[in-house]
């Protein structure tokens, strides 16, 4: 039996919240939803799929802040992201401040924290590795896994790992060529996986705004699932 407890944590910037699910596991995975937060039906049903296919303990919470709640995401949440990821040596700081607090909440380290994001979270995700916060490893799950400023090396071992719909409209496929040529060139242990014909939110079973460019693809998010499993339980490459 799992239990499932809300949690609050605190940086000098924001408070923030979340879910936490306890399996009295060894490892923890961070779950980082979509632009909508992790107030929500798909945030949720993310996190407890992560619990019962990989046997860990999971914290569903995002990094708005209880101070903000996006309403939509046009001239709202989209604001908020671009200011985010527009300025990454200052995302990356408050990134691992806010791992720091979860950890410190939760009485864990970073060694033991594996993060999977979706969408934004998928960006946030991969920004809290490059912040070299001693991560077992990160995931991004059709987010953006590029950044406006790439690493060149990293202190710790965190591992990376891209899911992507090959077919995504949104986020292209160079945005997956930029992220492998940053991590080869920063001999990071990174993987790549592109699902042929998936398009962007694949693992998104709501009606989406995007249209035929965002499509839940039962398929994909089998496949996503299970290269998800492989990731959280391989060991860093020597």
């Amino acid at each position: 039996m799992s239990a499932m407890t809300d949690i609050r944590f605190e940086t000098d910037a924001a408070s923030y919240g979340g879910v936490f699910v306890d399996r009295q596991a060894r490892r923890t995975a961070l779950i980082l939803p979509d632009w909508r937060g992790y107030q929500t039906a798909y945030a949720m049903r993310r996190g407890i799929e992560i619990a019962d296919a990989h046997g860990c303990n999971v914290v569903v919470s995002d990094f708005y802040g209880e101070a903000y709640r996006p309403r939509e995401y046009g001239g709202d949440a989209e604001i908020w992201i671009a200011r985010a990821l527009g300025d990454p040596e200052i995302l990356r700081g408050n990134l691992s401040t806010y791992i720091s607090a979860l950890c410190e909440t939760l009485s864990i380290t970073p060694r033991s924290l594996h993060v999977v994001g979706y969408c934004l979270g998928g960006a946030l995700s991969f920004e809290m590795g490059r912040a070299d916060a001693d991560l077992a490893a990160v995931a991004s799950v059709h987010g953006i896994p590029s950044s406006r400023k790439p690493i060149t090396m990293l202190a710790s071992d965190t591992r990376f790992v891209a899911i992507h719909g090959a077919s995504d409209p949104i986020i292209g496929m160079e945005h997956i060529t930029a992220f492998q040529t940053e991590m080869t060139e920063a001999g990071v242990d990174w993987i790549s996986l592109a699902l042929g014909h998936a398009r962007h939110g694949f693992t998104n079973e709501e009606i989406d705004p995007h249209g035929q460019a965002q499509r839940f693809d039962a398929g994909a998010a089998r496949h996503c699932l299970n290269g998800l499993q492989s990731f959280l339980y391989t060991e860093a490459t020597p």
